[in-house]
């Protein structure tokens, strides 16, 4: 099991005993957080503000069975994907197929063997905090992915601009117009070079988790630097960029962002 974290678990069973049996098996062995319920009503208000990693739930108990109590469970938005345990004592064919047919994710049976009982436990949370951490990656991964699509076609856009006017107009062009130009097209190649290196290095490394560094930046500086950049584009299509910027203004940024 994780061990960077506390999981949060629900036990439901009329007869306290029961559940006092559980609690002990898992606060013996795992790093849990246990919520006890002795009906399913009770279970119902105490999931309404918490989020589980597991519920362990008893087939037979009065006024609301544990199916009920988990199509009810289910219902609620935070927990509708959790796992679910039933805890049974004897059962034919025909209830087993009813318990996994009504969200059973697994059986563990009365009396309680320590062994198997926990054995089944770690599986199902395990699996479950596998589910949640994957899901949290694929978040970062995409949120990657947009950034990174994101900066790469500012360089991109500089790139292929520059490139088309050193085609169309190199022979119009004076000396130094071709320097400069040259000189804005490799800065935006090589940044479009650095976050590719990225974005491999981040392969490499699925548990890489983007962090943000921000640091002292002069925004006027900043400015500059994209008015160079795309000072031949604009030209090209006629179009004034004016800046107005306090050569002391200072901003927070990341400047690999």
């Amino acid at each position: 099991m994780m061990e960077s974290s506390v999981r949060n678990v629900l036990i439901v069973d009329d007869i306290i005993d029961n559940v006092k049996i559980i609690e002990n098996l898992l606060l013996k062995n795992e790093r849990v957080n246990t919520y006890i319920a002795t009906s399913g009503e009770q279970a119902l208000g105490i999931s309404r503000n918490i989020c589980f990693d597991l519920m362990l739930i008893d087939v037979r108990m009065p006024d609301m069975d544990g199916i009920e109590t988990v199509r009810k469970l289910k219902s609620q938005t935070p927990n509708k994907d959790v796992p679910v345990l039933f805890l049974v004592a004897k059962m034919d064919k025909d209830g087993i197929s009813r318990v996994f047919e009504n969200g059973g994710a697994d059986i563990i049976y009365k009396p309680f063997h320590y062994e198997s009982s926990l054995a089944r436990i770690k599986v199902h949370l395990d699996a479950f905090c596998q589910k949640i951490q994957l899901k949290k990656m694929l978040k970062v991964r995409d949120r990657f992915f947009t950034v990174l699509a994101h900066d790469l076609r500012a360089p991109f856009t500089s790139i292929l601009g520059l490139s088309e006017i050193l085609h169309h107009r190199f022979d119009q062009l004076d000396h130094e117009d071709r320097k400069t130009q040259l000189k804005v097209l490799y800065e935006s190649s090589n940044k479009a070079f650095e976050l590719l290196s990225e974005l491999l290095e981040w392969g490499a490394n699925l548990k890489s988790v983007m962090t943000f560094n921000p640091e002292r930046q002069n925004l006027l500086a900043i400015v500059e630097e994209c008015q160079t950049i795309l000072k031949y584009l604009l030209n090209e299509k006629n179009i004034l960029f004016e800046t107005s910027v306090d050569k002391a203004c200072v901003v927070m940024a990341d400047q690999t962002c």
